[in-house]
């Protein structure tokens, strides 16, 4: 199962995820909501004194709607020792990625950590992790193609020993990780640098590794931006969530200004196939899951939604709000699962609505594996069953 952690921004917005608390808002787009029907008012006629003359007006009060029903229940919490920054979970091992540059292996059999791998120096440590293809697969960041650019790679990770067996060079600024049968895939972040121009290409890629040969074995252009007055966006922000679904790569890309846009690309041909702009309030700042059926990215960028795609139309089928911002999102179990700045938000992908809610503040990360949900709670691993 493929997971991968994304920060909330563009990364050299250099943003913390905040307290900010975002009001509920709700986008109806395409032909779903996520919507509930509102609790009826109860009304009073009382007396008050309007402009120095008593007068009887009518108050009302608008109930609270009812309490969702927990989203799972909390079965074991695991220290960890540092922040969280991705969690990618399996059936036999969850994979925590911290800020310390380290990768930790905790065993769902007994909720302890049984292994913790150094990493390679990265420009930021929050970088990604995904599980898929017989290994385990962290990116690894550069913060320039021209001064180091043997940090842009990717690591392949032997679950068995537990041990680093290849780094494999890769495009500008690493980030989301994508797996498709015969290969993993990379959303690089930054356009790369041409020394002779003395300046970016104003390029965006992915990059395609070979799992059989440990090599980087295609880079397509999935973007190429004209300079303008913008310096800054020629160079960043661009591919950074990713995910492989319905026979296809799928890579946000915010564009440091707008909402960015959803690409798709073939692994057949390598070849960009649609590129989707959705409309309305949510931003393409944030990680990605999917399957045959749909795409879904959370929106990131200290927003609070949740984005449908429908593989078979390319068009936004529906947009989520949830309330405050959106950390990470995962699939299993038979729902979609989200995690906000405050809680693990369980969505029901029959009707696009929020069905469960458990309160774990903050939930920076989530992912499914061993029949568990696995959040990401600031220095702790909580493990909950589903409710």
């Amino acid at each position: 199962m493929v997971r991968q952690k994304l920060r909330s921004r563009p990364r050299d917005h250099r943003a913390l995820r905040g307290v900010l608390q975002v009001g509920l808002l709700l986008c109806f787009v395409g032909t779903t909501t996520a919507s509930a029907t509102a609790p009826s008012a109860t009304c009073k006629i009382v007396k008050k004194k309007v402009h120095g003359q008593k007068k009887r007006v009518r108050v009302c009060t608008k109930p609270k709607p009812p309490a969702l029903p927990q989203a799972g229940t909390v079965a074991a919490t695991v220290p960890i020792g540092a922040q969280i920054q991705t969690v990618a979970a399996s059936d036999n091992a969850v994979w925590v990625l911290t800020d310390q540059r380290q990768l930790l292996r905790v065993d769902p059999a007994t909720n302890r950590v049984v292994a913790t791998i150094a990493l390679p120096d990265s420009e930021w440590p929050e970088s990604n992790v995904a599980v898929g293809g017989g290994a385990v697969w962290v990116t690894v960041a550069s913060p320039s193609t021209v001064t180091y650019p043997e940090q842009d790679s990717l690591l392949r990770i032997d679950p068995q020993t537990n041990r680093i067996v290849a780094r494999i060079h890769v495009g500008h600024s690493p980030e989301g990780i994508g797996i498709s049968p015969d290969s993993v895939w990379t959303a690089n972040h930054r356009s790369p640098w041409d020394p002779k121009a003395d300046d970016a290409t104003g390029a965006y890629e992915v990059s395609r590794v070979s799992v059989s040969s440990n090599a980087e074995i295609a880079r397509p252009v999935v973007e190429v931006r004209n300079k303008g007055g913008d310096s800054h966006a020629y160079w960043c922000c661009g591919p950074q969530g990713m995910t492989y679904a319905a026979g296809s790569i799928w890579t946000t890309d915010p564009q440091d200004s707008g909402n960015g846009l959803v690409i798709r690309v073939d692994p057949t041909t390598n070849a960009v196939v649609a590129t989707i702009a959705p409309k309305g309030l949510a931003p393409t700042c944030g990680n990605m899951a999917g399957d045959n059926s749909s795409v879904w990215f959370v929106s990131g960028c200290d927003q609070p939604f949740v984005v449908r795609i429908d593989p078979q139309t390319n068009q936004v089928a529906a947009t989520i709000g949830l309330g405050e911002a959106t950390q990470d999102i995962a699939l299993g179990l038979g729902s979609v699962w989200v995690a906000t700045l405050n809680n693990l938000n369980r969505i029901n992908p029959a009707t696009n609505k929020i069905v469960a809610k458990t309160r774990i503040a903050p939930a920076t990360a989530v992912s499914i594996g061993a029949g568990s949900i696995w959040v990401g709670n600031a220095t702790k691993l909580v493990r909950l069953t589903p409710g």
